[in-house]
């Protein structure tokens, strides 16, 4: 039977955004998530985690890791062959070097007066980051998608810290997302946060997930539980409000 039962599924895909500061452990999220990763590598260094926690890494054929619309053109080129070889996550490690270059081609486009529309430069850019994020769903594996954590200071010289993506570029993202997790480091431990979930809504805002084992082990599995948990009261909330209302 080619078609998938909804009930047969163990759990609902994994589309999630990963956000924290480097040397967090990020990437190292991902080896906890999956077995066999396929990674979209933006910063040069998605060899270090093949064999973390027993997974296999692969990378993309393409010539240009920081390029939306080739990435997006070879996830869809390699769907068969993404599939043959058992890939359980695309995992694009990270956009943070993707949205600051395509900014940067953008404001320099503007400058040297490229466009007579300015904002079409930025509908280009919108437009390319879309086909990247509509490729990397569309085939049935779970996704990660990373970005960081940056900290500078403010006019008044205070420290501050931001995400590298804007909160527009952020809820654009959340339409292909059904979690955003943050990943952090305090008093000499590694904890998962629930920024925000599809199935929780603001029920699960600030869950946190200790990472007891290393290498963050077993903690994507307790998130999965927490959502399905979430995803099972709202469902039971519904018939009783249409029954209020």
């Amino acid at each position: 039977m080619a078609l998938i039962r909804a009930r047969d599924m163990r759990r609902a895909p994994r589309h999630w955004a990963l956000i924290g500061p480097r040397l967090v452990g990020k990437s190292t999220f991902l080896t906890a998530m999956a077995k066999t990763i396929l990674v979209v590598d933006t910063e040069g260094r998605g060899r270090e985690i093949d064999g973390v926690n027993n997974c296999e890494v692969f990378l993309p054929d393409v010539l240009d890791r920081q390029d939306p619309l080739a990435i997006s053109q070879a996830l869809r080129r390699d769907a068969q062959d993404i599939q043959e070889a058992g890939i359980q996550l695309i995992a694009i490690d990270s956009l943070t070097p993707i949205y600051k270059r395509m900014a940067a081609e953008a404001l320099a486009k503007n400058e040297r007066r490229l466009n007579k529309n300015k904002s079409s430069a930025f509908v280009d850019k919108a437009n390319a980051i879309r086909l990247f994020q509509d490729a990397a769903v569309s085939l049935g594996t779970d996704v990660a998608m990373i970005w960081h954590y940056e900290t500078g200071r403010d006019g008044n010289g205070k420290e501050i810290r931001n995400q590298t993506i804007s909160e527009m570029e952020r809820q654009k993202l959340a339409r292909s997302l059904n979690g955003m997790i943050e990943l952090k480091r305090e008093k000499n431990r590694r904890v998962a946060r629930i920024v925000w979930s599809r199935a929780g809504g603001r029920a699960l805002q600030g869950v946190e997930i200790v990472d007891e084992q290393g290498f963050w082990k077993g903690v994507p599995e307790q998130i999965d539980a927490l959502f399905a948990e979430a995803g099972k009261r709202r469902q039971e909330r519904i018939p009783a409000e249409a029954q209020a209302s």
